[in-house]
This record gives C-alpha cells, sequence and structure tokens, in this order.
C-alpha cells in the first residue's frame, strides 16, 4: 500500500495532484501514527516538516516508520537544498526538491536526473498549452499593446531596482506590470487582498496580456548565487506563452536555462549580462537592454518576434518545458514502482 500525508498550506494538494500523473493508488493518512507494514510506502508533503528538517529532527520525527518514505517539496524558498536520498534506521528517505545549484548548473537527463519540478508539472497540466500554441500561431496577424510583460509580488532588491528604473525611465506605458507587495501595490488582475497574480493562482497564465506583450522581464525569487535556487511560475509563464525573457536574478542563470536544454535570445538581447558577478551591474546590464527594446517599435519587435529563428526557439522551448515534465513524472512513477515492488 502507498500512503500519502498531504498537509501543506501553499500547496495542499501537492501529493494527490502529483500522483493523478502517474496513476497510482493511495490511502491517505492523517497524521504519522498509523499501521503499516515493512513492504508499503509512505509519501509526504515536505512542507510542514521544514522546520524539522532545518532543526536536525527529521529522523527524530520519522523513525517509527518501518517502510521507505518520500518526502516531495514544492519549493526551493523552503530551503531542503537539492534532491538527496537519507538513511532513518536502515530505511531509505527520498527527499525530491526543485533546487538546482546556481554555481554550477546541473539539471536533466544527465546531471541531476532526480530533480522533481512541481511548478512545471502542474503548470503544463493545468494551463491549455494547445491553446498558448493557437494563439502564438494565430497572433501573426495582430499587432501587440505592450513591449513587456513583468509580475512582481514579494518586495525583493532587485524587483525595487527594476521598478525604480522602470519609474525613472518612463517606461511604464510599455508594460503590463504587477507589483503587489509593497506600500503602493500594483496589479494587473485578481484579488488585491490575497497579493497574487492571476484569479488566485500563482499557477495559471494569463493568456490575454502574455500574447500582447512581446518579452517577459523576469525577476526571480533569487538574485544572488549564493544558495539554491529553481525555476518557478515566473519563467515557467513567459516559456509556455511562446515569450522570449530578460531575467534580473542570480549570475548565471540563462546558463542554468541551458543547461535544462531550453534556447535564449542572444541574437536580439544582448545577455552578457548574465556573466557580471556584481548584482547591481548585473542588474542595470539586463535593464538597459530593456531599455533598448522599449525604444523599438512595436512594428520592429513583431517583425523579429515571428522571425523564422525567434519562431523556431520560441516552439523549441514550449516542447522542452513539455519533455522536461513528462520525464520528471516518469521518473517518479518508476521511483514508486520500484518501491512497491520491493
Amino acid at each position: 500500500m502507498i500512503y500519502i500525508l498531504d498537509n501543506g498550506d501553499m500547496f495542499p494538494k501537492l501529493l494527490k495532484t502529483t500522483l493523478k500523473w502517474i496513476d497510482v493508488k493511495t490511502k491517505e493518512i492523517v497524521d504519522l501514527e498509523f499501521e503499516h507494514e515493512e513492504d508499503d510506502v509512505l509519501i509526504l508533503n515536505g512542507e510542514p516538516l521544514t522546520q524539522d528538517f532545518h532543526k536536525g529532527k527529521l529522523h527524530e520525527k520519522l523513525k517509527n516508520i518501518l517502510c521507505p518514505i518520500v518526502i516531495i517539496v514544492d519549493d526551493s524558498a523552503l530551503g531542503w537544498g537539492p534532491t538527496n536520498t537519507e538513511l532513518v534506521n536502515n530505511r531509505p528517505v527520498y527527499i525530491i526538491t526543485p533546487s538546482i545549484s546556481t554555481d554550477i548548473p546541473q539539471y536533466g537527463i544527465k546531471q541531476h536526473e532526480n530533480v522533481f519540478n512541481y511548478l512545471l508539472s502542474h503548470m503544463v497540466e493545468r494551463n491549455d498549452i494547445d491553446v498558448s500554441t493557437e494563439l502564438f500561431e494565430q497572433g501573426k496577424s495582430f499587432l501587440r499593446s505592450k513591449h513587456f510583460m513583468s509580475l512582481n509580488r514579494e518586495k525583493k532588491p532587485h524587483r525595487d531596482y527594476l521598478y525604480k528604473f522602470i519609474k525613472s525611465n518612463n517606461l511604464f506605458p510599455k508594460f503590463y506590470y504587477s507589483y503587489t507587495k509593497t506600500t503602493e501595490p500594483i496589479y494587473l488582475d485578481g484579488d488585491p487582498s490575497w497579493g497574487r497574480f492571476s484569479i488566485l493562482d500563482p499557477t495559471q497564465i494569463n493568456y490575454p496580456k502574455f500574447f500582447d506583450s512581446y518579452f517577459s522581464v523576469v525577476a526571480l525569487p533569487n538574485f544572488t548565487g549564493s544558495h539554491d535556487d529553481f525555476l518557478d511560475e515566473k519563467i515557467w509563464k513567459p516559456i509556455l506563452s511562446h515569450q522570449p525573457f530578460i531575467v534580473l536574478g542570480p549570475k548565471g542563470f540563462l546558463k542554468v536555462l541551458k543547461e535544462f536544454g531550453f534556447q535564449t535570445f542572444f541574437d536580439k538581447i544582448d545577455e552578457t549580462y548574465d556573466d557580471i558577478k556584481d548584482d547591481k551591474a548585473r542588474w542595470s546590464k539586463a535593464c538597459m537592454e530593456v531599455k533598448r527594446l522599449s525604444s523599438k517599435s512595436l512594428t520592429e519587435l513583431h517583425t523579429w518576434y515571428y522571425s523564422e529563428e525567434t519562431i523556431a526557439k520560441l516552439r523549441h522551448n514550449v516542447q522542452n518545458a513539455k519533455k522536461l515534465s513528462w520525464a520528471q513524472i516518469d521518473r517518479l512513477s518508476s521511483l514508486l514502482k520500484d518501491l512497491s515492488d520491493d
């Protein structure tokens, strides 16, 4: 039997959603005091165990569990670090996370096969990618209204920098822009009391606005390379919406994307900002590209956006995201099958 304890707050249906993708029979439990056998499997939502993990009490918490354990973590911000396997009383605990190293890019088929990015698979399943593709194809006949799209929620230094840059250069008319956790919040849609964009669900893509702008300016959750990072909904949205992107994040993040198999847009965007070590200098270089592109007419951007080379890259990135999602679901399915068959 596969038991699940799905008691998270940010993603309270993390396990139930994930396990729908791999079609396994499970039984839900309400706490760790449950009857089980050594040949059972227990799958845990990692969010409620985060404090125990950081305090070194995870082994104590799990010591009475006799069967293999799989812990799935949905957010790198919880600080579990990269995927790893530990032993508790000689029983394996598989800690599966979305974290990747920004210092040494690694992911995917060769280097980091056991990463599980829940947000990617959730967004591929939740958003109709066929609709995205149809909007992309049909949009060739229509000029879009905005140069840029940029979604920001939590107040952070690089997002403050971007906000001030847009304001000081009078670029707001060029943007669909949100920054919701500041003293003067800016919303695009959704419920202001919740503080999120896109109708209360950060994983849902607002296609009307993405397909009425040409570029995304993505301010990632982290902006330095001093800790583990991950690819979250802020980068998945432009990729799944067929949009090129400029990234305000840690040094080398574009190299991380390339390790995933994605293609970037160096032919039209000066991406040397990605190599700059100093944070503010890196943000400045990236923002100067925003300013440069903002000087282009919408007609110029439209012509470049629908050039053969850009179309090929945008299509590739969407397909690559889908393949990565399917591959990681297959890996998790194989792990659970192996554990259940033992």
